[in-house]
């Protein structure tokens, strides 16, 4: 089995010229330059897992907005992530054995990525919601991909390209 490592999508020319790293093996190097073909299956799941991540996503704010009053944010961030964990668990648990070598090498790297853009996010946003309402936290998550990019602009230097302001007027 082929050693799973770490690939720059700059690379790829998918994002801008600032190496974002992802964890790939030449398989998927494959994919991102060539495009394997997809199944109907494999499509079908794809659409699926994408509108389960929208749903799960949007319910999230109301979810914590319901919980407000009866669960602190530290813990119902760790109850909603203790629950995601096991769903992930499930889902992903081959890739995961598969690629565990690399994932142990850079454990550092995915406990920072974790903490932050998860933990403090999820409690972050858990704490507004006991002063705001879901659709007032939606609407700031809405303005992420323009915060994203005008950031990347700012302090990277980053030339935006057309395709990026049409990604981000459509996550948004």
């Amino acid at each position: 089995m082929e050693p799973v490592g770490l690939v720059a999508i700059r690379d790829v020319g998918l994002l801008s010229s600032q190496p974002y790293l992802v964890l790939a093996n030449s398989a998927s190097r494959e994919f991102l330059h060539q495009g394997l073909p997809m199944s109907e299956r494999s499509t079908s799941l794809a659409y699926i897992y994408l509108a389960a991540t929208m749903t799960f996503w949007a319910g999230n704010a109301v979810v914590g907005r319901l919980f407000r009053d009866d669960l602190p944010p530290i813990t119902l961030a760790f109850i909603r992530w203790s629950m995601a964990f096991l769903v992930i668990m499930i889902i992903i648990r081959p890739p995961i054995l598969r690629d565990w070598p690399v994932l142990r090498q850079n454990w550092k790297v995915l406990l920072v990525v974790g903490t932050f853009g998860i933990g403090i996010f999820n409690t972050l946003q858990y704490m507004a919601l006991q002063h705001t309402t879901a659709i007032n936290v939606g609407l700031i998550q809405v303005m992420m991909p323009i915060s994203i990019l005008v950031l990347d602009i700012i302090f990277f230097g980053v030339r935006a390209r057309p395709i990026q302001f049409v990604g981000m007027a459509l996550a948004t």
